[in-house]
């Protein structure tokens, strides 16, 4: 069982927990989507919002895992959270469930006990072998609900083949149970990040560079490194026309599947862009490199990210290698910003420069709290005090 700590060293087992509290200034409101999202300076968690009690400030607490979750996303309707890891050099990569009314992190993929890898050759075609557990290099996730409690889980995978594995997972009984569906390998060269389902039973996925070069060479280049790709099972992969872009990154998509919404990395902003093809749009420009995108119910997107200072090459690998431990360049802490598609407005709502947590990648609403994930550290970052409000969203906007 897996605990918010008191300290980083405390024996195993041991079931205190770590609470920071930034100075209350450094979270920010959203004047404009305080009253439809509960973002901003509300009720602690467990309360049920409004009343004339004691002001909360925002809190800070950690939940330990064991590898670094770069991309986490709750399962609406229930008391389960899905974490993916990349591959590193002291963590094999794969996927966690974390439970939250006790906060156990349990193997999902590669699973303790043997799970079904049963192809839907219809659904896939031509992906007849399932992913290697030996291998279980995961990346982005995303989900759709398919039935009470269930759901198909799309991931990005880097284990042998460069893909996006699509697995069932039915959470109905006492313990969640997955299988594999099959796979979509990417298109020749590509390097997914990020994926979702579109509503038409397609996917959509960010190419966020070209395997045949270079990774940092064609982020610095002064030319756009990838681009967004959709697939349909009658016609297989197609780059979305106009969407060439400075390292795209996460990515999600409308309720009706008219828009992609994607993270610009190297450009530290996020954009929209039509599924047809188009033009890209800004909505938020930022001071980080903005990474994974997440819906929330109120039908914002909530992004982190990483600072450097300043953004060059040589800052960015010394950075990412170091678990940015340099104190003068690389930034720790981190912010949360939250855009509003729909009106074009963006706030950050949370802000802190602990030294307990960098190198994000994700900003996931689950519950009452923001879970932030990323590269650098074994754990969730876990903000409270700022949602009064469920939020977690599966599916479609």
């Amino acid at each position: 069982m897996t605990k918010r700590t008191a300290d980083r060293h405390l024996p195993s087992g041991a079931a205190a927990r770590k609470r920071l509290r930034p100075v209350v200034a450094a979270c920010v409101a959203l004047p404009a989507l305080l009253a439809t999202t509960g973002f901003g300076s509300g009720g602690a968690p467990g309360s049920q919002g409004g009343g004339s009690g004691p002001s909360h400030g925002p809190e800070l607490s950690f939940i330990d895992t064991h590898q670094p979750p770069e991309d986490i996303i709750a399962l609406p309707g229930t008391s389960w959270v899905v974490i993916s890891a990349v591959t590193g050099a002291d963590h094999p990569g794969g996927m966690n469930l974390v439970n939250t009314r006790n906060e156990e992190v349990t193997p999902l993929w590669p699973a303790e006990e043997d799970i079904a890898y049963t192809p839907d050759l219809e659904a896939f075609p031509g992906c007849t072998a399932p992913p290697d557990e030996a291998l279980p290099a995961t990346h982005g996730i995303n989900t759709v609900q398919t039935g009470e409690r269930t759901f198909d889980l799309y991931v990005v995978y880097h284990g042998g083949r460069e893909s996006i594995e699509v697995f069932s997972l039915d959470v109905r009984g006492k313990q969640p149970t997955i299988s594999w569906r099959g796979c979509v390998v990417a298109p020749e060269g590509a390097i997914p990040n990020s994926v979702v389902a579109l509503p038409d039973g397609g996917i959509a996925m960010t190419k966020f560079w070209d395997s045949r070069s270079p990774l940092f060479p064609q982020l610095f280049s002064g030319e756009p490194s990838g681009s967004l790709w959709t697939w349909h099972r009658e016609s297989g992969w197609a780059e979305v026309p106009g969407s060439q872009l400075f390292g795209p990154n996460g990515i999600e998509v409308s309720e009706d599947g008219a828009t992609l919404y994607t993270a610009e990395t190297m450009k530290q902003r996020v954009v929209s862009i039509p599924t047809a093809g188009g033009d890209p749009t800004e909505l938020a420009q930022m001071d980080f490199l903005p990474d994974n995108l997440r819906w929330t119910e109120a039908g914002t997107l909530l992004t982190t990210g990483q600072e450097y200072v300043p953004v060059t090459p040589e800052q960015v690998q010394a950075c990412a290698v170091t678990g940015f431990d340099v104190p003068d360049s690389c930034i720790p802490g981190f912010d949360i910003v939250e855009i509003d598609p729909v009106a074009g407005t963006s706030e950050t709502v949370f802000s802190t420069r602990t030294t307990e947590y960098r190198y994000t990648t994700v900003a996931a609403p689950v519950g009452r709290e923001i879970w932030v994930g990323g590269n650098a550290i074994n754990s969730i970052a876990v903000v409270s005090g700022l949602h009064r409000g469920h939020s977690a969203q599966g599916g479609h906007r």
